[in-house]
């Protein structure tokens, strides 16, 4: 949280006129709506923040943070399976496996 406040507050600075910013965790982009608050800035009004997670504290912020859920289930079977690969291919140094992670928008408020 500490870390999108701080990062919020040099973006301000920086550009007073951003009016969207994606934060890479939820925590973050908690963080980043404190700094717009403090700042007189209004979310979605003047910026809209999403970020990354659906964490359980973007139920009970004003606004509610949007934000992006990864199915967190899915991509640990999708990595154990790839580890798995890796092990039994321990003798080829070229495998490589690329997989798409499926995921879905939480929109709320804070867009």
């Amino acid at each position: 949280m500490a870390s999108g406040y701080e990062a919020m507050k040099q973006l301000l600075a920086d550009r007073p006129d951003i009016d969207g910013v994606f934060c890479a965790t939820d925590s973050m982009g908690q963080g980043a709506m404190m700094a717009l608050k403090e700042a007189g800035k209004k979310v979605p009004e003047d910026v809209s923040v999403v970020a990354f997670g659906n964490d359980w504290a973007n139920l009970v912020s004003t606004p509610q943070l949007t934000t992006a859920e990864l199915y967190q289930t899915q991509c640990g079977r999708d990595a154990a399976a790839i580890l798995l690969d890796i092990l039994e291919k321990e003798s080829d140094p070229e495998y490589t496996r690329q997989i798409k992670l499926g995921y879905r928008i939480v929109e709320r408020g804070s867009v």
